[in-house]
């Protein structure tokens, strides 16, 4: 099953508890579900998208959502891992991802041995980070920035 967001709108002014948000859910190439928040802490608000020709249920959307990474556990309560979480963690790389274009439109950024990410001016040449930090990773794809930046994200 492939699940996308597609025509994601946001907004920060009135995300407080949660994200406000409103988007479409693609399952297999079709758009199957509108899903919302109004940013008040509450779930999400899922419901089948008029005119829809997707035949997948929640219930099979959220059984699938199980199978891509295991529970959570916070304070000895599991949190299986279901469309609710599978949306606020693409939502979060959205957002990361955006994050990561505009650093490293301004920014060399590399990572040490010891995994701490750094920054330093994009006038300042490889060949110096190198010399300085010669174990270093130079990071210059937004893909792999974020991915940094979601480690230990849920």
């Amino acid at each position: 099953m492939k699940l996308e967001l597609k025509s994601v709108k946001t907004s920060k002014l009135s995300s407080h508890e949660t994200v406000c948000f409103q988007a479409v859910l693609w399952v297999n190439g079709k758009p199957a579900f509108w899903i919302e928040n109004e940013g008040w802490g509450a779930s999400n608000n899922v419901r089948k998208a008029p005119g829809t020709s997707c035949d997948v249920t929640l219930d099979e959307i959220n059984a699938f959502c199980k199978t891509l990474r295991p529970p959570q556990v916070i304070n000895g309560i599991e949190l299986p891992h279901d469309l609710d979480m599978w949306v606020d963690l693409e939502l979060i790389r959205r957002e990361q991802t955006t994050r990561s274009k505009r650093l490293l439109s301004k920014h060399r950024i590399y990572r040490t041995k010891a995994g701490e990410l750094m920054t330093c001016a994009l006038t300042i040449p490889i060949e110096r980070i190198m010399n300085r930090h010669p174990d270093c990773q130079i990071i210059t794809e937004p893909s792999v920035l974020c991915g940094f930046l979601m480690e230990g994200v849920a």
